[in-house]
């Protein structure tokens, strides 16, 4: 016999649930009913209503088959038109993917949504009880293997609300093994380049709330984009002046984790930007008046080495910068110089005479 839970209703006196059968069990005041088929979030929602009454009626009565074998009929659903749906995924998504994608959205009866560009989101999903219908918006300029990653992560948003309503976390356990089971067929079946597969495998292990936050597989994703007018913040130097899209002019600095400390020029506010942000670089950023003091010497001394700028090095070494004094990273200038294969720099730091009993061949720190 099925567990009841007492709950205080004018209308319901105790509420069961079977797990694995997914059957509601109600007492209501006029007998007993069961509902069949019944995701275990209307059953968690049910419990935590403040009205069950106004609960049962709105999202139960009506909702589920009191028959554990309903009879089939005709409904009024309208029904999708699947060459035309076709056509336009062929648009957005690789072409290995399209009959997949086109049954996954066929069999959930989502509506798909085109939209412009949006700053804060490249997708999102409206549950029904917000517009009436399944519904997923994505943004057209997507390049193919984004679109189709956004669109598997909303559509685990719709399989995780479907089957738990608003009773979980958005991005939670529930959530990420939804995106994973989506995601690693479109794997297995070889729908991404073997390089970006391995990093979408990497990022499935424990998937962010965006793809873009996740900098590995958003540098991954990137060279598919097409040619753009602009350059990842990440890729400027040290000190190099550059503009949003909203036009403020900033200075790139420090690196913070994820973001660049970046100074306006035109007050003394900071700003902390994504070092995958896309800007507009607007002048050669390693050119200084170097007859002058330099501020943050030793951040520029690690950005020209980076960048391979032996005459910036020299310059900077003649100002008194020690070669084997650690920079701000706490590395020293000879391991940047390693790291990025700028070996002719290498040679030339690891051929300056020695100051004092340092090894010079120690370039890790």
């Amino acid at each position: 016999m099925m567990n009841h839970t007492p709950v205080s209703s004018s209308l319901i006196s105790s509420v069961g649930y079977d797990t694995a059968e997914r059957v509601l069990e109600l007492v209501l005041r006029f007998g007993t009913y069961r509902y069949y088929d019944v995701p275990i979030g209307v059953y968690r929602e049910l419990l935590a209503a403040p009205s069950k009454g106004k609960y049962f009626h709105r999202h139960i009565a009506g909702s589920f088959s009191t028959s554990p074998h309903p009879a089939t009929t005709e409904t009024a659903k309208p029904t999708l038109n699947l060459d035309n749906l076709a056509a336009v995924l062929a648009k957005y998504v690789p072409a290995l993917a399209l009959e997949s994608v086109t049954d996954l959205i066929v069999r959930r009866e989502v509506q798909i949504v085109i939209t412009r560009s949006r700053a804060t989101k490249l997708g999102d999903y409206n549950n029904p009880r917000r517009s009436g219908f399944y519904k997923i918006s994505i943004n057209h300029n997507l390049n193919p293997f984004r679109f189709l990653i956004t669109l598997l992560h909303e559509i685990a948003h719709l399989d995780t609300w479907n089957e738990y309503r608003n009773t979980v976390s958005s991005h939670g356990y529930e959530w990420k093994k939804s995106f994973r089971n989506l995601a690693m067929p479109f794997i297995e079946s070889g729908v991404f380049p073997s390089a970006l597969a391995e990093i979408l495998r990497t990022h499935l292990r424990n998937p962010s709330y965006a793809s873009c936050v996740d900098h590995k597989l958003e540098r991954a994703l990137k060279p598919f984009d097409g040619v753009k007018s602009t350059t990842p913040l990440e890729q400027l130097p040290y000190a190099a002046v550059f503009k949003l899209s909203d036009g403020l002019l900033l200075r790139k600095e420090r690196l913070l984790r994820k973001r660049f400390v970046c100074a306006a020029l035109d007050s003394s506010t900071t700003y902390r930007v994504s070092a995958l942000a896309e800007v507009h670089p607007t002048d050669d950023p390693l050119t200084f008046d170097l007859s002058q003091p330099v501020p943050n010497s030793l951040e520029l001394f690690a950005e020209a080495c980076r960048w391979n700028r032996i005459d910036l090095v020299k310059k900077l070494l003649a100002q008194g910068i020690d070669a084997r004094s650690a920079v701000p990273n706490g590395k020293t200038a000879a391991r940047i110089a390693f790291e990025n294969e700028h070996f002719d720099l290498l040679l030339f730091l690891t051929s300056i005479p020695k100051k004092d009993s340092t090894e010079i061949n120690l370039i890790c720190r």
